[in-house]
């Protein structure tokens, strides 16, 4: 039995001996309220079902997200701690006007709300649309150490966004094109091999037409007709760009949560990994235990199964071919269930 409470929020190792087996338990606390995240798409919309970004976003554990149907010109988002403005979305669909200013934090990935059109932004007459071939894009080297690109390899600077184009790929929106914007707008990452930027942010206190930006506003332009493509890396900017715009650290090191009957100590190294993944066990018994590789929106990239004998164990698994980002390492059997966040690196 295991009572009492933790007072503050982290993670507490309680171990309990019996005449032949030890117990670990590590309970990990979390601060009660979550944050939410209004996902403004159109549900109806084919595209949505392959939309990978709302199903990895649903895997946060720290996060609340909700499909806000982007028909509705009188849904409430005043719960919501930012705005994502999914590209499935309508450029003039009845939501838009009402989000234009709002005092929340907003991932924008519809570019063509920008435009001058009845129920959109009116931010600009041209500048903005979509790419039909590329799939890379290219930071900044000013812009490497932004938070989006945690966990994200930047030797030279490039990002494959998109495995395959599915007629789109990549949307842009050139900040030299803003209508009477006011102060700097970082052009973070461009389309590669032109001058085309998909990742912009504009600074709290600039306008653009005459609207005040007043909380962290960020683009990414992504096609929502290859949503089913994306890589792992879009993905992790994405979520990282989340946790940014809510102010809330994201916790990249190796997180062992075990139930175990039979393992004394698990060890998983490195982290962030390259090309190996070194994994160490000391079992009191014998055992088959699967070990997987799940990416974060449930696909598994990996899986294996060992034979553990009393004592030291000891696998490595080989990370080529596997695409960088966030995964969840599980390792499953008779008498040890364990999982360990991972960050890849090739």
């Amino acid at each position: 039995t295991i009572s009492g409470a933790t007072k503050e929020s982290g993670s507490f190792t309680v171990k309990t001996e019996g005449d032949e087996i030890s117990y670990t338990v590590t309970i990990k606390q979390v601060e009660g309220k979550l944050k939410r995240i209004a996902y403004v798409t159109d549900t109806t919309n084919e595209d949505f079902s392959k939309d990978k970004i709302f199903q990895m976003l649903k895997k946060q554990k720290n996060i609340y997200i909700r499909a806000i149907d982007a028909n509705n010109a009188k849904a409430n988002i005043d719960v919501f701690d930012m705005v994502l403005i999914n590209e499935i979305t309508p450029s003039t669909a009845p939501i838009i006007a009402n989000l234009e200013g709002i005092n929340k934090p907003i991932l924008n990935m519809k570019v063509h709300a920008y435009k001058t059109a009845n129920g959109a932004w009116s931010w600009a007459t041209a500048g903005f649309g979509d790419n039909t071939t590329a799939t890379t894009i290219y930071v900044d080297e000013e812009f490497r150490s932004h938070p989006m690109f945690d966990g994200i390899e930047l030797s030279d600077g490039e990002i494959k966004m998109v495995s395959a184009v599915d007629t789109k790929a990549l949307t842009f929106m050139n900040p030299e094109s803003f209508t009477d914007a006011t102060g700097d707008i970082n052009a973070i990452a461009s389309v590669k091999g032109e001058e085309q930027v998909c990742i912009l942010e504009i600074p709290v206190g600039n306008s653009v037409a005459g609207t005040k930006i007043t909380e962290k506003f960020i683009q990414i332009g992504l096609n929502s007709s290859s949503y089913a493509n994306l890589t792992e890396d879009a993905l992790s900017i994405i979520c990282n760009a989340c946790y940014y715009l809510m102010d809330m650290k994201k916790d990249t090191t190796a997180e062992t949560e075990t139930y175990s009957a039979s393992s004394n100590s698990i060890t998983v190294s490195p982290n962030p990994a390259h090309d190996i993944l070194n994994i160490s066990l000391e079992t009191r018994f014998n055992d088959i235990v699967v070990i997987s590789l799940i990416d974060m929106v449930g696909k598994t990239t990996y899986k294996t199964s060992i034979e553990l004998h009393q004592g030291e164990n000891s696998h490595t698994v080989d990370l080529s071919g596997i695409a960088s980002g966030i995964y969840l390492l599980r390792l499953e059997g008779s008498n040890i269930h364990a999982t360990s966040k991972i960050v890849i690196k090739n």
